[in-house]
């Protein structure tokens, strides 16, 4: 099975077809609700709508509601700071950067487009982002937003750097481990602060308890035990009731809630918050993936190859989510339906290598040895990262062969 790591659970503010949860056999249960109601700002539906059309890739539809938003609250910081980073996650800088200098020039740009102009004419790096936010803070201290905005900046810096830091232990490089783990320690300790600051400011913000939970989930991935793991993830839980709670239409803080439930063992708990998200953002595939996930460590195979199935669908670029049906398929005792899903993955991706093994193996259940050798042949020779096994699997096919 692939991994929900953490690249692929960081849920950024600036930011397929279940209804309900009768859609999944055998789930009756609701999502399960806070156990208790937080103060909450008023909801601000044309940002809810832009993060929900955002997730599930209407981009034009997230920037239209975005600047409906701002039509309302020109001087917005959250629906200003949705829609850049829209632009740039979208390959649209410029046009985000002509838009904020275009207001500067006119005279008619607020206190928060000048910011966002400065952020625009930056190279995108963390320090210039930093320098541009802490200028803002310093200009509007009391302002919780600009903290928040501070604090996603390290947050992305110490997901990247934790992802450097595995990819380094995996490698056996002590060093380029040494320099990743000081990096990630040092923008969460910069994370920490500047949350501390802004929930000082803000209380009554939603988004103040979703990146407290971002930054504990991040603090469980650097935690050496599993019990301080678990301890930081359930800690991430618990900030992410209160986020849902003040603002029950968060997609992130769902997912997130999800998803630190899952890392702490909660696989029941982290399917409902799932389908919650999914009711709210149906057709989001990452959504879909997470929910597959925990319904595969549920033993719910069938259910999980639907929904990694969905997720296909929904995103025609990922060979991934195939080779997760398969493999649940194959879990399920359904080897036909595996070998046929591990073959979608390759129509989509031929650099799928491990679809080849895994088919092999499916053939085998099914008494097909030639051709599970022709596949694990085909996996040697496209450089598999299993070579061995698949070396001990052919020879046993020839052995087999040999006796009869």
């Amino acid at each position: 099975m692939a991994t929900f790591g953490p690249g692929a659970r960081r849920t950024v503010l600036l930011a397929a077809l279940l209804a309900a949860c009768g859609a999944l056999a055998g789930c009756a249960r609701a999502p399960r609700k806070p156990a208790f109601t937080a103060p909450v700002e008023p909801v601000f539906p044309p940002l809810e709508e832009g993060d929900r059309a955002r997730r599930e890739g209407r981009i034009d539809d997230a920037v239209a509601a975005y600047e409906r938003a701002l039509t309302l609250r020109p001087a917005s910081i959250p629906a200003h700071l949705r829609l850049v980073s829209t632009y740039v996650a979208t390959g649209r800088r410029s046009v985000a950067r002509e838009r904020y200098a275009a207001r500067v020039r006119s005279g008619a740009a607020n206190d928060v487009d000048r910011v966002m102009a400065a952020r625009l004419a930056t190279d995108g790096s963390a320090d210039a982002l930093r320098s541009v936010y802490a200028d803002a803070v310093r200009a509007a201290p009391q302002e919780a937003w600009w903290r928040l905005a501070l604090a996603e900046v390290d947050l992305d810096t110490a997901d990247r750097s934790i992802v450097d830091l595995r990819a380094a232990r995996e490698a056996g490089d002590r060093p380029g481990a040494a320099e990743a783990l000081e990096e990630a320690q040092q923008a969460l300790a910069r994370a920490r602060v500047a949350v501390a600051e802004a929930a000082e400011r803000g209380p009554l913000l939603a988004d103040v308890h979703l990146y407290r939970g971002l930054l504990q989930s991040l603090e469980g991935d650097m935690r050496s035990t599993p019990a301080e793991q678990s301890a930081a993830w359930a800690d991430a839980a618990a900030s992410y009731e209160a986020a849902v709670a003040a603002s029950p239409g968060l997609v992130d803080a769902w997912a997130g809630l999800a998803d630190s439930r899952q890392r702490a063992g909660l696989s029941d708990e982290a399917l409902a918050a799932w389908l919650e998200a999914l009711r709210l953002a149906p057709n989001d595939a990452d959504l879909r993936r997470g929910a597959g996930l925990t319904l595969h460590a549920l033993d719910r195979w069938v259910d999980a190859a639907r929904m990694y199935r969905d997720a296909a669908l929904l995103d025609p670029r990922d060979a991934t989510s195939f080779l997760n049906v398969g493999d649940c398929l194959a879990a399920a005792g359904d080897f036909a339906g595996a070998i046929e899903a591990y073959g979608l993955a390759l129509a989509r991706d031929p650099d799928a290598v491990e679809a080849h093994v895994k088919r092999g193996a499916a053939l085998e259940r099914l008494g097909r040895a030639a051709e599970a050798r022709t596949e694990y042949a085909t996996y040697l020779d496209r450089g598999g990262a299993h070579a061995a096994e698949a070396r001990r699997r052919i020879e046993r096919i020839v052995a087999a062969e040999g006796r009869r």
